[in-house]
């Protein structure tokens, strides 16, 4: 899996948050754009919605590194992911014994109490 490399960018837009009325409620999302594509995230609330942002607006305003992948500064980026959800599973299930039966039986084999005489 590769990895994004954050990089110094001059070409940060924010745009103001905008309410959006839903079936279920109201929400509210923050966009903008790093180097040509943009980003959306929304909120349930215009305070989270507007801290959001300004982390944002702070963020270009001293030039710090964004990642190309989520479009935020690097300290609010998600770290990069080492294995996949499948590696994790199967390291999991390795480490506690609990490997599943077809991987090590044929296919037709029997197994559990319904298949019994």
């Amino acid at each position: 899996m590769t990895t994004a490399h954050p990089t110094r960018v001059d070409d940060i837009r924010v745009w103001k948050t905008r309410a959006y009325q839903g079936k279920r409620g109201t929400t509210y999302g923050v966009r903008w754009r790093v180097n040509g594509r943009e980003h959306h995230k929304t909120f349930a609330t215009a305070k989270l919605a507007e801290i959001f942002r300004s982390n944002i607006v702070v963020g270009a305003r001293r030039g710090d590194h964004f990642d190309e992948r989520s479009g935020l500064p690097t300290e609010l980026a998600p770290p990069a992911r080492t294995t996949t959800w499948l590696e994790h599973l199967w390291n999991f299930m390795d480490v506690n014994g609990n490997r599943p039966r077809w991987r090590t039986s044929p296919s037709r084999a029997p197994s559990g109490p319904s298949w019994t005489a």
